[in-house]
């Protein structure tokens, strides 16, 4: 039979290890939050999310960089065209494609509204993408979907 403090300890070992689990899974609650921080990603229906797929297809043609541009759409701006990251430094970053504000032609350090409402336009928004895609690759959005 175990002693009074064998099990004191032990109950306080599984108190210790309940705490720990909580801190951890608050962690990482945390964490997954401050990955999507975006100012307003997501929060589209599937529904939606077809008929953007459908637009990317018919921008970018039924290949490759239209399988990879859908992807970079998910992870950019969860298939929401009214998307911004207005903590970018590169002057924000708008639309289904997360366009940073320094592709904008006007002249000026930050992204006008004209260009940025341009970019919430979907098809403009991917016209732009398959552009920057075209001219240099996955870069603009850190190589890699």
């Amino acid at each position: 039979m175990p002693s009074r403090v064998a099990a004191q300890q032990e109950n306080g070992d599984g108190a210790l290890k309940k705490v720990a689990l909580m801190l951890a899974i608050a962690a990482t609650t945390a964490i997954a939050a401050q990955a999507a921080s975006a100012d307003n990603y997501g929060g589209v229906s599937y529904a939606y999310q077809l008929q953007v797929k459908q637009m990317v297809y018919k921008e970018f043609g039924h290949n490759w960089k239209a399988d990879t541009m859908i992807r970079c759409i998910r992870r950019e701006s969860g298939f929401n065209p009214k998307a911004a990251n207005w903590h970018d430094s590169h002057g924000g970053s708008f639309g289904l494609a997360q366009i940073n504000g320094v592709h904008d032609p006007s002249p000026g350090k930050y992204a006008t509204k004209a260009w940025i409402q341009k970019m919430w336009d979907p098809a403009q928004n991917l016209r732009q993408a398959h552009r920057l895609m075209n001219g240099a690759g996955l870069g603009p959005w850190g190589g890699g979907c």
